[in-house]
């Protein structure tokens, strides 16, 4: 599941249009999706359709229609936080296909009195899912016209200690966050965002990342025939079998 856009901030009386189109089906199925929005007051790491606090007027009925974008005029929202959750669905209830599957995403949207600074935070390096052998840093930048702005780095979804100077090799404050090897665990997703403030705009800009940690392969075994020999005279074969990843994280190369 992804929603356009990612976290980010909007001026008090903007429209938020929310759009959930790019969520992909890695196996293409022929069946449509079925899309379920639902939003919370604050800034929440889970995600829940059963726990949706009320965040405007007539939420739920907007939230009933099966939509891949929605839209919220300007004033459905007051000033603050919330945040906007999509379970993305196929196949429910068709005979002979297990399901409904599914996956899940969502966005923090921080609503302003005045206008946001810009803000913009890429990854390095720039792939889908790191590894955690790769060196990783965030870049945050905003309006190159603001010469001295201010930036302060949050977590929302991981178990990385931003304040641990072993694990992250930079201030929270500054415009880089630099991880150090190996400190993000594999198969995890991790959320960064950052808070910019710029002497050029009235508000404190918003807008965070998703990092995708890749998984070693699973599953497999290593056969070694025969069982026993002696040195330097018997020819042992090795058979590598059954490892299993994502798709498309394959082929998988051997060593």
């Amino acid at each position: 599941a992804t929603i356009d856009g990612g976290d980010r901030s909007v001026e008090l009386g903007q429209d938020v249009i929310l759009d959930g189109s790019p969520s992909t089906d890695p196996d293409n199925s022929p069946y449509p999706f079925l899309y379920e929005w639902g939003c919370r007051v604050g800034v929440q790491s889970a995600i829940d359709a059963s726990d949706t606090a009320e965040c405007f007027e007539n939420q739920l009925s907007i939230f009933s229609v099966n939509r891949p974008v929605l839209r919220l005029a300007g004033g459905k929202l007051n000033a603050g936080y919330y945040t906007f959750f999509l379970t993305v669905k196929k196949e429910p209830g068709i005979p002979g296909i297990p399901g409904p599957r599914e996956d899940s995403t969502y966005v923090v949207i921080r609503v302003t009195k005045g206008s946001p600074a810009p803000a913009k935070v890429t990854v390095f390096p720039e792939k889908r899912k790191v590894n955690t052998a790769d060196k990783i840093v965030l870049f945050a930048e905003t309006d190159p016209a603001d010469t001295a702005p201010s930036y302060f780095w949050s977590l929302t979804a991981g178990d990385l200690d931003l304040d641990d100077p072993s694990a992250v090799l930079t201030s929270r404050t500054s415009a880089q966050l630099g991880l150090a090897v190996g400190v993000l665990t594999p198969g995890s997703t991790y959320r960064f965002s950052v808070t910019v403030l710029s002497d050029l705009y009235i508000s404190a800009g918003f807008t965070g990342v998703e990092v995708l940690v890749n998984s070693p392969p699973s599953s497999g075994g290593l056969s070694v025939v025969p069982a026993i020999g002696l040195a330097g005279n018997t020819t042992f074969r090795l058979t590598s079998f059954n490892w299993a990843d994502d798709a498309e994280d394959l082929p998988l190369s051997y060593q």
